[in-house]
């Protein structure tokens, strides 16, 4: 697939089954990354527009004090009328739900699991104009090396389609991202692969358009992967709002896609040793064995 996309074969690319296999699940603690809950315990505060968690059949604040159910509603619904509820372990836009203020239901929220309140983001012109329904995310993926340096891997722009309250990966487009200049390349992708060059509702072309705060994205992924130098690979989602400030939407330890930026801008793992992981887990298998 890499292959047929890029036109060409190069050395060093890694297969996103192999990924998902043999380093993704190397590191347990990238796990944390699905419970909703741990955002602020890991990262502080100020990065996620987190207003409540739900946890443990509680309530519960950024700082963790537990809310009272009659406060709820009040609570997150003091400067906004717009709320998304996302499920803990959601991943490809399954698991988040749009909910207003005078559509709240106390009961059908608490049926949902555990999970996290957000604020809705008022989505900066630049990428409204893109993607005018569903926010669209920056997704930026570093990783760590063996010496425990931390580096930008890659990036892409992801996009709703129309219809859609929010982006999903069954419809959505991929722009992949200069990494060093933000600006988005000419060509995206369909969840099909077919090539696009403008965006197939809004008919917006993605020629020498930049993603708004991209240097203010790229500074802050890579100062917090620095707080979890314990797992390899982050992939960050981020939505840039009406003024250009940064929300980190969520980071994904385990479930990281690469297919896209591999095929487009890789190999991006080739200096990592990855290849050979598989090896330290066939042995550790083995010994447990004996």
């Amino acid at each position: 697939m890499y292959c047929a996309i890029s036109k060409s074969f190069k050395e060093g690319w890694i297969p996103d089954n192999y990924y998902g296999t043999w380093v993704a699940t190397r590191s347990q603690s990238g796990r944390v990354s699905s419970i909703q809950s741990f955002n602020t315990a890991v990262f502080g505060h100020g990065h996620f527009p987190d207003l409540l968690y739900r946890a443990n059949h509680l309530w519960l604040t950024p700082d963790r004090v537990i809310v009272a159910p009659d406060r709820v509603k009040d609570l997150i619904f003091s400067h906004t009328d717009r709320v998304v509820f996302k499920r803990d372990g959601s991943g490809s836009g399954r698991g988040v739900f749009a909910i207003d203020k005078d559509q709240f239901d106390h009961a059908s929220v608490e049926s949902l699991g555990d999970g996290v309140v957000q604020t809705y983001i008022k989505q900066h012109p630049a990428l409204r104009r893109l993607s005018p329904e569903a926010v669209a995310t920056i997704r930026i993926t570093t990783v760590v090396d063996h010496h425990g340096r931390m580096s930008l891997r890659g990036s892409y722009l992801r996009l709703g389609r129309e219809g859609d309250a929010h982006v999903r990966s069954s419809s959505h487009i991929r722009v992949p991202v200069n990494q060093d200049t933000g600006m988005l390349e000419e060509r995206g992708f369909t969840p099909a692969w077919q090539r696009i060059a403008e965006h197939p509702d809004t008919k917006a072309s993605f020629v020498d358009q930049q993603i708004p705060s991209y240097a203010s994205c790229r500074s802050l992924v890579l100062k917090l992967h620095a707080q979890v130098p314990m797992v390899p690979l982050i992939g960050w989602d981020m939505a840039i709002d009406e003024e250009g400030q940064v929300h980190l939407m969520e980071w994904n330890g385990i479930k990281t896609d690469i297919k896209i930026l591999e095929a487009t801008q890789g190999p991006w793992y080739a200096d990592l040793g990855w290849e050979s992981w598989w090896k330290d887990k066939e042995r550790w298998l083995t010994s447990q064995s004996r």
